[in-house]
């Protein structure tokens, strides 16, 4: 090829021709020797590559080609040598005369045998722009396939959600389909609880194929990543981190070595999501065999996943809270129609009461003090008093009952109310009381405190049939807003009695319904169910709040808050005097609309000695006070039909100015409420005795009474 004369190949075609149709050829051609050296180049070299063919030809074949490709094409150039005649093709780079690398294939044919040729003929073509194009097809299709299995994921994910009841398994839900989603080595979820100061492990999910995902799901504190935790609260963006490129939080608090070292974990991603007052969760991303380029769109798809699961927790626990307050309303709807019942009911029983006391005491003075009709008296009169009993307690849990509130020494009250636990508790059941340093006071009915301690001292003990410790202990406690929220009190400190026994416990069942009235685990005939239902009308009523601890063969806990009385002061420690009740001639204008005891007051107090004028309803009253000149005192019910004694009380103090009045209630249902005249006005509380009656009345008419509200 290398003769100046031009001599006619076969076919009558010149070796000029050829050289014209090789160096026009849009792939380079060369001829390479037996010992790899390029004996000839056509010209499309320098088009394609830049060289010069003079830079080429005599040189190393294998000069221009990239060296993570060069060993290939070596095996490649001596298979060739080997099979003489065989044809073989490779891809590999080639350098450029501007030193960049284009992509080729190449294909050659050993025909070193052949005495006209006696060379390698190799064709070598650019595919690089083919390369790109197949790349970018790759790529596409690729992200389509990724597209397609985040859709088919949040899909499965939205369905999976509407049949998952406990949020637990939502998040464990979203772990695994993230792992699998992403084709992860370690997925795993943590609650960051800023208050705890902990970021306790939920969820994990690991990839059984590859054995270097080991188990690393634990509770770790959050000192331990202290800055990481606040990177993620603040900026609520995710942290990345590789072994070969650790994230400024990890280096910062000095964890790096501890995830990309000891956990062996090569590239993280920790993302944050579901934020709360308190904390948030954290998706944790984990890749242990190879280092991850976490691309965007994964990015995305953890981000729309992870928002998924938080709308579909907000709902849930929107729809949790608005089930709690409809529940909440019905129980309060319901027991506030129970408590008007029962007020209802009180107030009709102490009627009967006070009927039966009183014609129990008339019977009795009577009587001569030897006669044997004494001790039925007596059994009556006992009987009624238990019955009073009852009447308070449905008083308290209504709320309606006429209280004598008065500052109370905690302490003071708490160790007089002692022995009497004692002996209501028995033998079995060990008693300790210990009292808090200056617990201070409270303002409420005493008696009522009272009610309420024996009514969780019983509860305690009936729920130790073999025994136990009751605990009883008060101290002044300070309660911060979430307990104020809980107990539905005002921030601030409140004096504490606690009441706590060994028992056998309640579960969350019967806690929900602990203080419903008539609500008893008793067995019939065992209990009223009105019990824990008063301690709470006694406590609330006071502005305090009551919070139960308990499980099931652990015990209870109760404890009770009161609001201290800051400017109360110390009661008389001597008993009060009773006057003795004697009688009088004085006018007293009676009004009561029960016929039975609209009777028998009369009857005693005409037989004291006092003119009394009865009046069924407050109507017949004032035409009565009209007519009737001087009265000296108005002896009225509180509630009655039509008009209630207020009303009657205000009417008959605008006919006869300076009246002394008197009420007698079992409960005022709010009859006072904002009356700046009668406010002051005593009340006696039914049922009382005929000489707690007389006593009051004289009292009253001397000006002695004091209020009994």
């Amino acid at each position: 090829m290398e003769s100046d004369a031009d001599p006619v190949a076969p076919g009558g075609v010149s070796e000029c021709m050829l050289r014209t149709v090789l160096d026009e050829h849009t792939d380079y051609i060369c001829l390479v020797s037996g010992d790899g050296r390029i004996r000839w180049a056509n010209a499309a070299l320098t088009r394609l590559f830049g060289w010069p063919i003079d830079e080429i030809v005599g040189g190393d074949a294998f000069a221009l080609i990239h060296p993570d490709d060069l060993e290939r094409l070596r095996n490649a150039y001596a298979a060739s040598l080997a099979h003489p005649g065989q044809r073989y093709a490779v891809e590999f780079r080639l350098r450029c005369k501007d030193s960049s690398w284009r992509m080729v294939e190449s294909a050659g044919t050993n025909l070193l045998g052949d005495p006209s040729i006696g060379a390698i003929i190799v064709s070598t073509r650019d595919i690089t722009d083919r390369k790109h194009a197949e790349a970018a097809l790759a790529a596409q299709r690729d992200d389509l396939d990724r597209q397609l299995r985040y859709a088919q994921s949040l899909r499965r994910m939205s369905d999976a959600i509407a049949s998952l009841e406990e949020p637990r398994a939502v998040l464990d839900m979203l772990v695994r389909e993230m792992g699998e989603t992403l084709r992860l080595d370690r997925c795993l979820l943590f609650d960051v609880d800023r208050e705890r100061d902990l970021a306790a492990g939920v969820s994990q999910w690991l990839n059984q194929a590859n054995p270097e995902a080991f188990s690393i799901i634990s509770d770790y504190p959050l000192e331990v990543f202290r800055e990481s935790w606040k990177h993620l609260w603040n900026t609520r963006t995710p942290i990345v981190s590789h072994a070969d490129a650790m994230s400024e939080p990890l280096v910062k608090e000095g964890s790096a070595p501890y995830c990309h070292g000891e956990l062996k974990i090569r590239s993280l991603l920790w993302h944050p999501f579901c934020f709360r007052v308190d904390g948030f969760f954290m998706i944790a991303l984990n890749q242990v065999s190879s280092r991850r380029h976490w691309r965007p769109d994964e990015v995305v798809f953890v981000e729309a996943a992870s928002t998924q699961v938080n709308l579909a927790l907000q709902k849930r626990r929107i729809v949790a809270e608005r089930t709690l307050v409809e529940e909440q309303l019905r129980q309060s709807q319901k027991m506030e129609a129970i408590g008007r019942l029962a007020g209802g009911i009180a107030h009709d029983f102490n009627n009967l009461l006070t009927a039966i006391i009183g014609y129990a005491d008339l019977m009795k003075d009577k009587l001569p003090p030897d006669h044997p009709l004494h001790r039925h008296v007596d059994g009556i009169l006992q009987v009624a008093n238990r019955a009073s009993a009852t009447t308070h307690q449905l008083l308290s849990f209504s709320r309606q009952q006429v209280l004598k509130p008065k500052s109370i020494g905690l302490n003071g009250l708490v160790s007089k109310l002692e022995s009497l636990l004692r002996r209501l508790i028995g033998e079995n059941i060990e008693l300790v009381v210990r009292l808090g340093h200056d617990v201070g006071r409270v303002r409420m009915d005493p008696g009522q405190l009272e009610l309420a301690l024996v009514n969780l001292a019983v509860n305690a003990r009936d729920a130790m049939i073999a025994g136990g410790t009751l605990t009883m202990t008060t101290s002044v406690c300070a309660v911060d807003a979430d307990g104020a929220a809980r107990l539905r009190l005002a921030v601030g400190t409140y004096a504490c009695i606690v009441v706590s026994d060994t028992g056998v416990g309640m579960d969350p069942e019967t806690l929900r319904h602990l203080f419903e009235p008539f609500f008893t685990t008793k067995e019939l005939g065992k209990g009223t169910g009105l019990g824990l239902s008063s301690v709470y009308g006694i406590v609330h009523a006071a502005g305090g709040g009551i919070h139960v601890e308990s499980r099931l063969g652990k015990g209870s806990t109760f404890s009770v808050y009161l609001p201290l009385d800051l400017a109360g002061e110390s009661t008389p420690s001597g008993g009060v005097q009773l006057i003795p009740a004697r009688g009088g001639a004085e006018t007293i204008l009676m009004v009561e609309d029960d016929d039975t005891l609209r009777e028998l007051l009369g009857e005693a107090l005409i037989g004291r000695g006092y003119r009394v004028l009865a009046a069924h309803d407050g109507a017949q009253a004032l035409r009565m006070a009209s007519t009737s000149g001087h009265i000296d005192l108005v002896l009225s019910d509180v509630v009655m039909p039509q008009m209630n004694g207020p009303t009657l009380a205000r009417e008959l103090m605008r006919i006869h100015p300076g009246v002394r009045l008197l009420f007698m209630s079992g409960y005022t249902a709010d009859a006072f409420v904002g009356d700046a005249d009668l406010v002051n006005v005593p009340v006696i509380t039914k049922p009382f005795s005929i000489d707690d009656l007389a006593r009051t009345v004289r009292e009253v008419i001397d000006g002695r009474a004091r209020t009994a509200r």
